[in-house]
């Protein structure tokens, strides 16, 4: 309609093209995404110049496509090349640079390259840092993320020195509160993650205890129970886990809308953990189904 009305090259064309790219996107179909971006970030680049802020943000959106369609080896160069001209045309601290700089974070340890992805989180936990001071929320979920990938390069004790620093955070919030809450569940997550098994389950307890004291967000509420069952499945507490997980289950279906980045995978979560769950219940279930042998089987 847009392209029939004022051009195809028009701006708002061009802007209506990337929204619709960017939903096709997001229901989980990134080659059909690319096709379009492909061709949007071509003729963005033409009308508007390779580095106008709208070319840049269509040249993000086509890297992360190709990202989630596992074509890292185009999604890495397009991001990084990309990053670099956000910073020189909007600045390091741009909500923008920051978002496609999350993206090549995500792309890096897609690819398992953690020591890249490493370094840019310590870039931004400096930035939140300055900007937004040491307690923001904001700075706590670059503390996490950071903390998250050194565990997996086992650097843990770097790690446990940053959720110590998380730790001093979370003691200032309300106590009541669903960034309390929020900030709870991360670490949980992580010290699960470490093996601490008992040092998460006292956190992810407490973050359920506050849940049940008063409403949260549904995808809140069934995070903190997810994450809960998660550990104490890890320590053998099987029916204990397997009522959590079905009343995360019942949450998610009080869901009005879509469930925030940080935790969209958290129905599969629940998926894997009920199989793992029926898995430990039943370690040999091809054996139960096999006839006891008798004598005359000889």
């Amino acid at each position: 309609m847009f392209q029939s009305l004022i051009g195809p090259d028009h701006p708002t064309t061009l802007a209506a093209i990337n929204q619709q790219a960017t939903a096709i996107l997001l229901a989980g179909d990134p080659n059909q995404a690319i096709d379009l971006l492909g061709d949007l970030h071509d003729r963005c680049s033409a009308r508007l110049g390779p580095r106008h802020p709208r070319t840049l943000l269509v040249a993000v959106n086509r890297a992360v496509a190709y990202r989630d369609a596992m074509r890292l080896i185009e999604a890495i160069p397009l991001l990084e090349e990309t990053i670099s001209l956000l910073r020189d045309t909007l600045g390091e601290s741009h909500v923008h640079t920051l978002v496609a700089t999350n993206h090549l974070i995500v792309a890096y340890r897609k690819a398992q390259w953690f020591p890249q992805a490493i370094e840019l989180l310590r870039l931004i936990l400096e930035q939140t840092e300055l900007s937004l001071g040491t307690d923001a929320a904001k700075t706590q979920e670059a503390r996490f993320e950071l903390a998250m990938s050194l565990s997996e390069i086992g650097d843990f004790q770097e790690a446990a020195d940053l959720l110590s620093a998380r730790d001093d955070s979370l003691s200032k919030l309300d106590a009541h509160s669903d960034e309390r809450v929020e900030g709870l569940v991360w670490q949980g997550i992580v010290r699960r993650k470490l093996n601490q098994l008992e040092a998460s389950d006292d956190r992810l307890r407490e973050a359920c205890d506050l849940c049940a004291a008063k409403e949260r967000p549904a995808w809140l509420d069934a995070w903190a129970r997810t994450s809960r069952a998660d550990t104490l499945l890890a320590l053998k507490h099987i029916d204990h886990a397997s009522q959590l997980l079905n009343e995360s289950k019942l949450r998610l279906q009080d869901l009005d809308d879509p469930l925030p980045d940080r935790v969209k995978n958290l129905p599969e979560q629940i998926d894997q953990l009920m199989e793992a769950i029926v898995a430990a219940t039943n370690p040999n279930p091809t054996d139960a189904s096999k006839p006891e042998r008798s004598d005359t089987d000889e």
